[in-house]
């Protein structure tokens, strides 16, 4: 297409603030466009990045541009699926502010319709690994906030509820008893507490931040005890001596 075509005018505006690292005016113009323009932004988008990678060495000659290029592509790529792909691309490995990109992306995202971002919740949820959790945590951070907000039941990935028991964690270590609410009217929590006792390893998750937390909303009143005891009993008895020990301390706490 020619340069100074109208379609091209939007890619042009938009490349000028990516190729400058300026992720603040990128999110500026994308969430002005419209829908002619958000189309010929994401016709754009792939093409600039192979030829990034063909004129470079690697993503470190323009990781800068990588915040710019990930809001540009969840504001502007028309399906769940692409921007799925899109966030998951090993070239944009989650290496700066995290935090502050997936706010702005979740900031995007909820520009779009209920159902496209219960598809996206789902589709960002499957595709998350456990092994690679450390540095897909913003990722999850998203799926959680779409999930959240959308009341979708999230798909049988333990690599989520592996991601939501170390936020638990996290949010755990200085929590009091207006926190604990909180965290007990989280939807997560109804939908992955059961879910921990079914994980092949919980140990890799659940530990001394985590069965403190449980097990102060147990003695609040916020869980069930029998329920939970009965849960944990019950794969202390399937585990036997392959228990991990942090069962059976939440076991000792709550009994």
């Amino acid at each position: 297409m020619a340069a100074g075509a109208g379609p091209m005018i939007p890619w042009q505006n938009v490349a000028e603030r990516i190729v400058a690292g300026d992720t603040a005016g990128t999110l500026q113009l994308v969430t002005a466009l419209d829908a002619g323009g958000r189309r010929a932004v994401a016709a754009e988008l792939p093409r600039h990045l192979a030829e990034l990678k063909r004129t470079t060495d690697g993503w470190w000659e323009w990781r800068a541009q990588i915040p710019a290029l990930r809001v540009a592509g969840a504001a502007c790529l028309p399906g769940p699926g692409a921007v799925t792909n899109w966030l998951y691309r090993r070239d944009f490995g989650w290496r700066d502010d995290h935090v502050a990109d997936a706010g702005r992306i979740l900031g995007v995202l909820r520009r779009r319709l209920e159902p496209w971002r219960a598809d996206l919740a789902r589709r960002m949820v499957e595709r998350l690994r456990a092994s690679h959790l450390d540095v897909e945590i913003p990722h999850w951070r998203i799926a959680a906030s779409l999930v959240r907000e959308t009341g979708i039941e999230p798909p049988p990935n333990d690599a989520f509820v592996v991601g939501w028991l170390r936020s638990l964690g996290v949010a755990g270590q200085a929590a009091r008893r207006p926190d604990l609410e909180r965290l007990a009217r989280d939807p997560l929590f109804v939908r992955l507490l059961p879910r921990v006792f079914d994980l092949a390893g919980p140990g890799s998750a659940l530990s001394g931040a985590q069965v403190d937390i449980i097990a102060r909303m147990v003695h609040e009143g916020l869980l069930d005890r029998a329920e939970i005891l009965d849960r944990v009993a019950g794969r202390l008895l399937a585990d036997g001596a392959a228990a991990v020990p942090a069962l059976a301390e939440l076991h000792d706490r709550i009994a």
